[in-house]
């Protein structure tokens, strides 16, 4: 079951920041620990992280800490070397496309501020281990934690002056400025950098969308802490996590359906594909005993009422009825998930059915099954049982519930 994540950047965002935050709301040490490390920087023999817990103005939370050995690390890295070292890594093709994706957004907007190429971009103040560490520590903990929607608050923007090594440059930076283009911001009072481009690049790479969070159930929260203490005020951010709610009210579905005892079989077999293509939810013929005692059979649709339109337009053309009735109904629906499992003849896809957090359904994808059994030559069956014992021994792997 994929779970929602709120971005609370109360006081900015950083990576170390969101990266501490995930982990505070449950993400695993260990898998982010294990995807930072795969990666291979130019220069770095080992990467040392730890969480800390961290209390500030009344507030409790975690902060990130990186140890890298040796410490004497090159003056700048190019985007070209990092990108390499995260596609070489041996990670999960989630977090690799996650954080590859970030990777590139600064790329872009630092060679749109200095006007040059982004594959000739170097890392100087977003320091190219600690961009590495973060970009590729938020994707593992994203993947660990589910997170399949993501919202973020307004991005509060601080003033004054950073200190880099082009000079001094106004706050935000300016491949910060680049990267939240499109962004729903603010300023504040704040003579500080509130949002860094490595921050900004991560919100921009997770969340759909921007403004208050969404109806939800709450499962988890955390907060993480950055290095730098402001006087009147923790300076940290927030991570929500939650669910759809529970109490939503039932989904309302159409019914179409038409009764027919004149059409042929080799025109009824295309009509549930037609169907399904026009934008119904569900498809299916029923065989039926008519009026006068002549066969029949009726042709039902199911679908969302703004679909209505373009699925009814398909028993005009395609049948020979003259009336289409409809029926309003109200339908509930588990939480869903796509997970995989590998089987002798490939990756199968599985369908996994949640309520309130827990799986009560599964069922094999037919279309991945059928495709495994047809390229290697074997029955069928042969392929779902294999899903199944792969089911049965725990070895599904994807997005889970969070407690």
């Amino acid at each position: 079951m994929t779970v929602h994540l709120h971005i609370d950047p109360w006081n900015g965002a950083a990576g170390d920041m969101l990266l501490a935050a995930l982990v505070d709301a449950g993400a695993g040490v260990e898998a982010v620990m294990s995807a930072v490390t795969a990666v291979r920087v130019p220069g770095v023999d080992r990467v040392e992280l730890s969480f800390p817990a961290v209390e500030s103005h009344g507030l409790a939370g975690r902060a990130l800490r990186v140890s890298v050995h040796p410490e004497a690390q090159p003056p700048h890295r190019s985007a070209s070397e990092l990108r390499q070292a995260v596609e070489e890594a041996p990670l999960p093709e989630p977090v690799r496309a996650r954080a590859l994706s970030g990777l590139d957004l600064l790329a872009r907007a630092e060679a749109t501020v200095h006007g040059v190429e982004p594959e000739q971009v170097h890392f100087h103040e977003i320091g190219g281990v600690d961009t590495v560490i973060d970009l590729v520590g938020v994707a593992a903990a994203l993947e660990h934690l589910g997170v399949g929607s993501a919202t973020c608050g307004e991005l509060p923007l601080g003033g004054g002056s950073i200190r880099c090594s082009h000079g001094t440059l106004p706050s935000p930076a300016p491949a910060t400025l680049q990267i939240l283009r499109g962004a729903r911001v603010r300023g504040v009072d704040l003579a500080m950098e509130t949002v860094t481009p490595t921050g900004a690049a991560l919100i921009r790479t997770t969340a759909d969308a921007f403004g208050p969070a969404p109806a939800m159930d709450l499962v988890a929260v955390g907060t993480g802490f950055g290095t730098l203490r402001v006087p009147d005020r923790p300076n940290c951010l927030r991570v929500w996590l939650g669910r759809p709610p529970r109490d939503e009210a039932p989904e309302e579905v159409i019914l179409l359906e038409a009764n027919l005892d004149d059409l042929t079989g080799e025109l009824l077999g295309p009509l549930i594909p037609q169907l399904l293509e026009a934008g119904a939810l569900d498809a299916w013929i029923t065989p039926t005993l008519m009026k006068k005692g002549r066969p029949g059979h009726v042709v039902s649709a199911l679908c969302a009422p703004d679909r209505v339109g373009a699925v009814e337009e398909v028993f005009w053309r395609e049948t020979s009825t003259l009336g289409v009735r409809r029926a309003r109904w109200e339908r509930t629906c588990l939480e869903r998930s796509w997970e995989a499992v590998a089987t002798p003849w490939g990756r199968v896809r599985v369908k996994v059915g949640y309520r309130d957090g827990v799986v009560v359904q599964r069922a094999p994808e037919f279309e991945d099954c059928l495709a495994a059994a047809r390229e290697a030559g074997v029955p069928l069956k042969e392929v779902y049982a294999a899903v199944w014992r792969c089911m049965g021994d725990g070895l599904t792997t994807g997005a889970r519930p969070v407690s």
